[in-house]
């Protein structure tokens, strides 16, 4: 894990914790390896076996890379003194690294942890990951600029913009030396360490809201450590997946053209990634060339090319008017469009109060994603299908009525979908659970029961159980995102319930499989 490129992406170093060439034959107290740092260089497009860094660098017991310096010379290590302090060696010649130094107390702290760092490209200033008192929770991510003598001055904390009461690691200044990379715990995510991009306006000098990179790039599990080559075009993740060789694989990412509108694109069945195989000698690292794709974000490892589309034909406006189901009034809301095949989101355009327009060009019929939210009422999700662009515009209108959490309330999560006969999520269910933490936030009074539902497919007592998992599986989703498990009542009742009859699929037993949340308090 923790992959490390320099700048012309000819020299590679990460962590790992195999056996073979490791210093310690010994293992650690969870029956693992220690992590030792290896490193593997290109030739002739393709990464040579990996091997061991060195006594010099690595200890008998647990050493990690952070980063490398812009130049490449310099690299950025972890080490478990003082409680986890970053270090720095370097590199004297092809095979040789000084030993390493520590950081000022400037940036190491006394009994606290710091690690993940990274530097920007003028060389000037530091962003690193601690678990210091006076942040905003678990480890925030810091800065640190060199003064007149050239050394690291006091550390600051990046603000609540990019810090939460979670975690958030792994940070990576681009090139351009305003665009941070970083993996959150604490930002709407789909589970684990997402991956996230701010951008640092100079003007008013301040970072843009995270955006979540998403799906596929993000998983439901850890993606961690994202850095980039100088060019922009290629980037390495850490990633914990179905198909990985270890816990922490190590997956490489292609941007066609970091310039232009692309498109994100879908999974296939030919995912390769950067091999970590062990063999019977050094272990090979190699390098996997991923099909481009259109994206104007990072785009994940399975990939199938596609075109731009240029937009010649006339868009398709969607007009959408929000109100107060109560007054009928119009309200001012936070809006989204998301396309739901490649997850790109529309720009929204205010027209008026509680109206809002989206100009969609599209080749083909496409479904969207339609969420509005406000402090106060209850988010909605609402599928809608855009036809494709023709060369005549196009006019579609959508009312959306948003109500108060009042006592009684009942609304479908429409968008939470689970692996048939199972009670684990589908990739689709993420939005909309989100959307739920977020309400609950923004509204601490309101208590909730997650009920769980199905047909009458099967026997009655199974779809009971069935349906009493999914309600859990819910519930453990929101307390795991920080919410207080005393607001959240957890019922299955099976078949009990039905909103239809369950005598035809599309209108009857497709509507009475459902997670719904009630307002008991």
């Amino acid at each position: 894990f923790a992959p490390n490129v320099n700048a012309v992406e000819d020299m590679m170093v990460f962590t790992t914790r195999r056996g073979q060439g490791n210093l310690n034959e010994n293992v650690f107290d969870d029956n693992f390896h220690y992590e030792d740092i290896f490193i593997s260089r290109k030739s002739n497009g393709k990464w040579q076996p990996a091997k061991n860094i060195g006594s010099v660098v690595n200890t008998k017991y647990h050493d990690s890379n952070l980063a490398f310096s812009p130049d490449g010379k310099t690299l950025y290590i972890y080490s478990d003194e003082g409680n986890g302090d970053i270090y720095y060696t370097n590199l004297l010649s092809e095979d040789t690294w000084s030993p390493p130094i520590g950081l000022s107390e400037n940036i190491n702290s006394t009994g606290y942890n710091e690690k993940s760092i990274s530097q920007s490209p003028d060389g000037n200033t530091v962003f690193f990951a601690s678990n210091r008192p006076g942040g905003n929770g678990g480890f925030d991510i810091y800065f640190s600029t060199k003064n007149k003598k050239g050394e690291w001055g006091p550390s600051k904390n990046l603000g609540s913009v990019i810090n939460t009461e979670m975690d958030e690691d792994g940070p990576f200044i681009q090139f351009d030396g305003k665009t941070l990379y970083f993996s959150s715990t604490g930002h709407d995510g789909m589970g684990g360490f997402d991956i996230y991009k701010s951008v640092y306006d100079s003007t008013s000098a301040e970072w843009s809201t995270p955006e979540n990179l998403g799906y596929p790039l993000n998983s439901p599990d850890d993606d961690i450590y994202f850095v980039m080559t100088k060019d922009g075009k290629t980037g390495y993740y850490a990633s914990v997946r179905d198909d990985g060789m270890g816990y922490n694989d190590i997956y490489r990412v292609t941007i066609a053209d970091p310039g232009s509108d692309l498109k994100k694109a879908q999974a296939s069945q030919n995912e390769k990634k950067v091999d970590v195989e062990e063999s019977t000698n050094d272990t090979k690292v190699t390098g996997v060339d991923v099909p481009k794709a259109e994206e104007k974000k990072i785009v994940e490892e399975k990939v199938v090319e596609q075109k731009p589309i240029v937009p010649t034909a006339a868009p398709v406006n969607l007009m959408v008017r929000v109100l107060d189901a109560e007054t009928g009034e119009p309200i001012d809301v936070t809006i989204n469009l998301k396309s739901i095949p490649d997850n790109l989101a529309v720009p929204a355009v205010k027209v008026d109060k509680g109206i809002y327009s989206f100009a969609i060009v599209r080749k083909k019929p496409t479904d969207f994603l339609l969420s509005t939210e406000k402090v106060g009422y209850i988010f909605t999700n609402k599928r809608l299908s855009v036809p494709a662009s023709t060369d005549k515009e196009q006019t579609l209108r959508e009312t959306i009525r948003l109500s108060e959490p009042v006592l009684g309330t009942r609304r479908i999560l429409k968008n939470i979908y689970f692996d048939f006969d199972k009670a684990t999520f589908t990739i689709e269910s993420y939005d909309e659970l989100n959307k739920m933490v977020k309400f609950l936030e923004q509204n601490p009074d309101v208590n909730v029961e997650i009920a769980g539902h199905t047909d009458n497919i099967g026997d009655k007592a199974y779809n009971k159980t069935l349906s009493q998992m999914r309600s859990n599986r819910v519930v453990n989703y929101l307390t795991g995102k920080g919410i207080d498990k005393r607001r959240l009542t957890s019922r299955g009742y099976g078949e009990e319930k039905p909103l239809v009859s369950n005598d035809d699929e599309v209108m009857g037993r497709e509507i009475n499989r459902r997670v719904e949340f009630v307002v008991i308090e």
